[in-house]
């Protein structure tokens, strides 16, 4: 062999070549197996959640909430104001997953009413409704709380049950009519539940408005109500602590018989 390059220009070379080029093309074959395998049992996994472990929580869900309203209007909680918005609460979270079960029949291929004329724009209008609710009712509960903790004097006259009957009635007047454009956003494309094409402009824009509405604000006042709810709680043991620490022992009296008590 004069150089290297006639070395690998041998037929014993060139086969040695083409062996390692079939092993690594096997190699990444095998690999690419192996990952559609893995792809396709989690794509199972998932299936079999959607199939059973959706219609569980909708139901275990659905009964808990039932529930939570009857022990929280028909019994002596009732009195109480806040149980008006922890009873609302289960009635919102109970009609979002009533809306859930209908997209699950639907898309189970169980009951088509989710790509029907009308139960299609029902569905999303109330799904933006109870999702509204859920949130704004947790704020004023928080806020109920936030009063009850800061200010406990003036808790007995501003958290009343009638004031509470208010505030519910007021947060579900403003999600009926905030989200009532829903109807005519939405339609039957094609067999299916769909935006209207000419609305996907102002959906992007109102996508912010509702996550800044329903999480980003509400988030901020419930975090920002919790830590002075904390702190509240914190500084009142350590002055509890304090003041238990400053008062002084029970003294102890014996019990002596008096002169007249003696013969």
């Amino acid at each position: 062999m004069d150089s290297p390059r006639e070395y690998f220009q041998t037929p014993r070379s060139l086969l040695y070549v083409e062996e390692q080029y079939l092993m690594n093309e096997t190699s990444d074959v095998e690999k690419l197996l192996s990952c559609a395998e893995s792809s396709y049992g989690f794509a199972n996994y998932m299936d079999f959640l959607h199939l059973y472990y959706i219609p569980v929580i909708i139901v275990t869900g659905f009964l808990g909430n039932l529930t939570s309203c009857v022990v929280l209007l028909c019994t002596h909680l009732k009195l109480r104001s806040s149980s008006y918005y922890l009873a609302a609460l289960a009635l919102a979270d109970s009609g979002y997953l009533l809306c859930l079960l209908v997209l699950y029949c639907s898309s189970n291929n169980f009951i088509h009413l989710y790509n029907m004329q009308g139960i299609c724009q029902m569905c999303i209008y109330l799904t933006y409704v109870f999702s509204f609710l859920s949130v704004w009712l947790i704020v004023a509960f928080t806020i109920e709380r936030f009063i009850a903790v800061q200010y406990p004097l003036k808790k007995p006259y501003i958290c009343t049950a009638k004031r509470a009957k208010k505030i519910v009635s007021g947060l579900g007047l403003v999600a009926f009519l905030l989200y009532i454009f829903a109807f005519w956003i939405t339609d039957v494309i094609d067999n299916e539940c769909q935006l209207k094409p000419k609305y996907i402009n102002f959906m992007e824009v109102f996508n912010y408005v509702d996550t800044t509405m329903t999480l980003v604000l509400p988030v901020i006042m419930i975090v920002g109500m919790n830590i002075m709810i904390a702190r509240s709680l914190f500084k009142l043991r350590k002055y509890m602590q304090t003041r238990m620490a400053d008062e002084p022992s029970p003294r102890q009296f014996d019990l002596y018989p008096t002169s007249s008590s003696r013969v």
